[in-house]
């Protein structure tokens, strides 16, 4: 969702089986006091998707994962009810995990600077690894990208990698290869060491072999030696005849079983800038197995997902034909990291209690939305970053509610939406999905709350006609007027910058220009820095609106829009229908116009036409003007002037001033940051600040609802 703003402990390696099928509880109807509680799924464990293709709306892939923990990771295979164990670290190094699948060999080579510039180029574009292997009795490196759901998308990848220009002189397109999932075995050890042995023998006749951790129908812990990773069944026969030529039995040369769980061990190269110990890596299987990573003491990093730690054990999988990396951990414990990441810590303990209730009542609702994993870690859903951030108010809001969700009259879940702040007033169900629902229906919000402490702006228009915001406390007084009569302000300080929008951010929001000490301009308002509560966003050009919206409305395209109008609000005055030139814009339901108009802050807006202006010409004639056609001659007492700057001061009958342009512009001005529908987050917290209890929040912006246990 939009953000503004006791810890149980995993079981020991050796009783992995038995909080196995804990986990795999799901969901749980409990007893309850009525007949509707009773019918509330209990939810102790919850599965969050952080890597994978899990639906049209969220695909965040990757070609692998890495993991690590300061006590090691405890890896196995999750059977049924039961983890199978199969390999474990205890020195705290990272471990990548991929799937056994297909994939594009571009370069195999015994200079590691080769492979590693390959690698380094690929790398802008692609996601691509550098692995390291033996070969024929010498150290070779290999770049290889993937991996991919079948031969045939390998194979484009392939072809369109090494026909690149980009690429030239780095690779051999003759030498580029098909990788793939398909393996031989030759033979199985008791112990790692005597597989080593083997792979030594194997790997000298020049195929690509390694050392395979499964284990045994009895649950014991065995070594193959596999060969091929071929991308049919010819390459592998090609490879079968080598390995047979060291004169071994071809009895001892079999399918490699792959009806077991196993882990592919690799050496992985690509996060060393010269040749030395890399990473362990684990080639892990496609269809229906599922390895379980896990940890002594809760904190497992993820370095994909920015070096985030993460409490409970991660699943990996094949979903969709990508590597799915899932997140399982308690209910409880998931919402330390969500109240957390939602809000901040200096934020009144009711407030993050109600958030932890709505948090949990939507995590419980959710069901199995994602297939494999009940909830997504982004603001589709609601933030949640691990334990990064966690802090102790937090983690006491969920403790002093544990269990507890919302209903509604009927005894059915809510789904309890929040969001940042409501800019004064939540919305109605209706201006956001054109539709009802019971318990959510406007009410007014204290949500001023992020403005109160913020500096001032102006808006100015310079003596070269540049319209901006600066700092009110750079501007003072001059005592002079313009020729309009309008006053003038002096910039006080060097080099103060001139912004399109009253907020910092040279990124988003560089200086236009900077102002010079004693340089005079015209003050045309004064607003508050844009905050969650208030803000403005553009100015845009129409050709920048008309691209905007291109292809993101129902309705036909209105072309260039000269001109752009609210033409309907609803019951919190939440923009319903607009439209330019004259034409409907329509969308499938309002909230999307927030995204319609290069992602505003909220639908709550108005939309200043800068270009627009009644013109009064000779003979009192009147004329409107949007910005485009004849150009603009101003006449005054020194005669006609055509106007050639961008901005200047336009003035109507009752004195009033503002800055208009010569071609036209766009200015949206909106308070709330959001949906708007239920709980505002500073709402609850300015509401928490006057004494409201967390029941009494959830009840104010969710309407006849009950807050229960699970």
């Amino acid at each position: 969702m939009n953000r503004f703003g006791k810890r149980d402990k995993l079981a020991k390696w050796g009783m992995v089986a038995v909080v196995a099928a804990v986990i795999t509880g799901g969901f749980t109807p409990i007893a309850g006091p009525s007949e509707a509680v009773a019918a509330i799924p209990k939810m102790s464990n919850i599965r969050v998707a952080l890597l994978g293709d899990y639906t049209a709306t969220y695909k965040n892939s990757v070609p692998a994962v890495t993991l690590s923990a300061v006590g090691g990771l405890q890896i196995g295979s999750r059977e049924g009810t039961g983890i199978v164990p199969l390999s474990n670290t205890t020195d705290g190094k990272a471990v990548r995990f991929s799937l056994n699948s297909y994939g594009a060999q571009l370069l195999e080579t015994a200079d590691f600077a080769a492979a590693q510039a390959l690698y380094k180029k690929i790398s802008a574009a692609e996601m691509p690894a550098l692995l390291g292997i033996s070969k024929s009795g010498r150290q070779m490196y290999q770049v290889t990208v993937g991996p991919y759901a079948n031969v045939q998308d390998a194979t484009k990848a392939m072809s369109r990698l090494s026909g690149s220009s980009v690429l030239q002189g780095l690779l051999i397109p003759a030498e580029t290869k098909l990788t793939g999932p398909l393996y031989a075995s030759a033979g199985v050890y008791a112990t790692e060491s005597e597989a080593e042995t083997q792979l030594a023998a194997v790997s000298g006749t020049g195929v690509d072999a390694s050392v395979v951790i499964q284990t045994t129908p009895e649950g014991a812990a065995q070594y193959a030696v596999w060969f091929g990773r071929a991308a049919d069944l010819t390459a592998l026969e090609e490879a079968k005849a080598k390995v047979l030529s060291l004169g071994m039995p071809p009895e001892t040369v079999s399918a490699a079983d792959v009806s077991q769980p196993y882990l592919i061990k690799q050496t992985d190269l690509s996060s060393i800038t010269t040749p030395g110990e890399g990473l362990t890596r684990y080639a892990i299987p496609t269809g229906g197995s599922k390895i379980w990573v896990s940890s002594a003491q809760p904190g497992i990093t993820l370095k994909e997902k920015s070096n985030r730690i993460y409490r409970g054990a991660f699943e990996l999988s094949q979903y969709n034909y990508k590597l799915a990396a899932v997140n399982e951990l308690p209910m409880e414990q998931y919402l330390y990291g969500v109240v957390s990441a939602e809000l901040g810590a200096g934020w009144p303990a009711e407030a993050l209690k109600a958030q932890a209730v709505a948090a949990r009542t939507y995590a419980v609702r959710k069901g199995t939305a994602y297939k494999i994993a009940n909830i997504s870690d982004t603001t589709l859903d609601q933030a949640y970053y691990g334990m990064k951030g966690e802090f102790p108010a937090a983690l006491a809001g969920v403790e002093a509610t544990a269990g507890e969700v919302i209903t509604d009259v009927k005894g059915s879940l809510i789904e309890p939406l929040y969001y940042s702040n409501s800019g004064g007033k939540t919305a109605d169900a209706s201006e956001v999905w054109n539709n009802q629902l019971p318990y959510l229906h406007s009410v007014t919000s204290p949500d001023d709350g992020p403005q109160r402490s913020l500096p001032l702006w102006d808006r100015v228009i310079t003596e070269e006609g540049r319209v901006g915001y600066i700092r009110a406390d750079l501007l003072q007084a001059s005592g002079d007027k313009n020729e309009a009569g309008l006053n003038l302000s002096v910039i006080s300080s060097d080099n103060a910058n001139l912004r399109n929008l009253p907020y910092v951010d040279d990124v988003n929001n560089p200086s236009i220009v900077k102002l010079s000490k004693g340089a005079k301009v015209v003050s045309l308002g004064r607003t508050s820095q844009s905050n969650p509560y208030q803000w403005l966003r553009g100015p845009y050009t129409p050709d920048q609106v008309a691209g905007y919206m291109k292809g993101k409305t129902t309705s036909p395209s209105p072309g260039i829009p000269h001109t752009l109008e609210v033409t309907k609000r609803g019951p919190s005055g939440r923009v319903t229908e607009m439209a330019a030139n004259g034409q409907p814009v329509l969308v499938k339901y309002p909230d999307l116009y927030r995204t319609l108009f290069n992602s505003l802050p909220s639908t709550m807006f108005s939309v200043e036409e800068t270009g627009r202006m009644t013109v009064l010409g000779a003979g009192g004639q009147t004329s409107e003007r949007n910005g485009s056609g004849n150009a603009l001659v101003v006449q005054s007492a020194a005669g006609a002037t055509v106007v050639n700057n961008p901005y200047f001061v336009i003035m109507n009958g009752e004195q009033g001033v503002r800055a208009a342009s010569l071609d036209a512009r766009y200015l949206f001005a909106g308070n709330g940051y959001g949906h708007g529908l239920g709980m505002s987050q500073y709402g609850a917290k300015a509401l928490a600040e006057t004494g409201y209890d967390y029941s009494q929040i959830l009840k104010y912006y969710y309407k006849d609802v009950s807050i229960v246990k699970e």
